[in-house]
Parts: structure tokens; C-alpha cells; sequence
């Protein structure tokens, strides 16, 4: 099966499923969008039935991680009403990240995270696929209980023309008021095309929702 055009996928979809679907054959993409080039992603990252993430990237630096969360909405969807407030949508995206942080000052669940996260990776990881326990780069394992870790959230939803000047000032000032980064999919697409002419990008190094091996 070959990767979907993902420009036809994102002005075509009503939704964000077929997004996902297809933003997991384009990885680097997903985390171009939000740290470097050495990191992990994983898509569906879950723990139990109340924690869902999309994707998340996983960065290491020398004794510690940064772990990015990213919430897909639709496309075709503005963030915003014409009040200027929340839609729906964005207004459950938000929400998926209180739970998140809420989780994330647990300090006594931390080890818990790490551990599944580490699991995650060596098994579906979408961008290296090597199959080894995940380490930062002082040789450090993910689960070591002395890592600093740093949580950052992205929501993905919306393009540029549904954001006025103004709704653009609200979109940059999520990072603000609720500590997470509004993206639009037209910067996905311009990121897509960026690696698309740098043969350093490798897409998917194996065919997405097949593990590396048995979890």
C-alpha cells in the first residue's frame, strides 16, 4: 500500500480520522511540526480507557525527555465561532488536555506514564522502528525515575482562511491561556512539501498498525 496524497486528504476530509489515517504514512511531518529531527512518534498513544492521545512525539536531551501531545480535529472546522469563542470541537480538544495535565501532576503515576510510553516506542514507533528500549542521549532509559520530563500539547484543526487577523491573535494566544499551541493544517502541507523535495525524510519506515513486534 502506498502513502495517500496527503494535500487530497486534508482538503477533502470532513473529518479527522482520514487525517490520522493518513498523517501515520507521513511521521516526520508530525514531528517537524512541533521539535527536531531525532525524536519518536507514536500515534494512538493510550493508558486505560480515559487517556487517549493522538500522537505523541517523544525528544530526549541529556537526562530528561520532552514529550509532545497532539489532539487531531477536522480541517474543514473552525477553531472558532463567529463570536470568536471556542467551537465544539476545539472546546473538546482542550479538554482532552486538562485531562491530560491533570494526569501529568500526578507525580505518583509519572513512572506508570513512562513505562507505557517506553513500550509504546519500541513497538510502534513510525519514524526508527528498531525495536530498542528508548534512551536520551547521556544513555539514560526512559523509566529512569530521575528524568526531568516536559509535557507540551498541540492541537491540530482548522485552516488559515477560517482565522481573521483577529482570530489569529486568539489563536496565537492559546499558548496563553491554555498552555497548548493551535496549529493549522496548512502547516502541515507546507511542511509536507518542505520534506518532499529532501530526501533526508524517509516517510514511514514500515507500513502503519503493524507493530514492530507483539506488545
Amino acid at each position: 500500500m502506498n502513502a495517500p496524497d496527503l494535500d487530497h486528504v486534508i482538503t477533502t476530509a470532513e473529518g479527522e480520522r482520514e487525517v490520522h489515517r493518513a498523517l501515520e504514512w507521513y511521521p516526520w511531518v508530525v514531528m517537524k511540526l512541533v521539535t527536531g529531527d531525532q525524536s519518536f512518534v507514536v500515534s494512538e498513544f493510550v493508558l486505560g480507557s480515559e487517556y487517549k492521545a493522538d500522537f505523541i512525539v517523544a525528544d530526549c536531551f541529556s537526562g530528561g525527555w520532552e514529550l509532545h501531545f497532539i489532539e487531531l480535529e477536522p480541517p474543514n472546522l473552525s477553531p472558532f465561532n463567529r463570536k470568536g469563542d471556542y467551537a465544539p470541537r476545539l472546546n473538546h480538544a482542550v479538554g482532552q488536555i486538562r485531562k491530560w495535565k491533570l494526569f501529568e501532576e500526578r507525580h505518583d503515576k509519572r513512572p506508570y506514564l513512562m513505562d507505557q510510553l517506553g513500550r509504546a516506542i519500541t513497538t510502534k514507533d513510525l519514524t526508527w522502528a528498531d525495536g530498542r528500549e528508548p534512551s536520551d542521549t547521556a544513555g539514560g532509559k526512559i523509566t529512569n525515575p530521575e528524568s526531568i520530563v516536559v509535557f507540551n500539547y498541540h492541537v491540530i484543526m482548522g485552516r488559515r482562511s477560517h482565522l481573521s487577523s483577529e482570530l489569529l491573535t486568539r489563536k496565537a494566544g492559546l499558548i496563553k491561556t491554555d498552555l497548548c499551541e493551535l496549529i493549522t493544517y496548512d502547516r502541515v502541507l507546507e511542511e509536507a512539501v518542505r520534506q518532499a523535495d529532501d530526501f533526508s525524510y524517509r516517510g514511514t519506515v514500515r507500513q502503519p498498525r503493524t507493530p514492530l513486534r507483539a506488545s
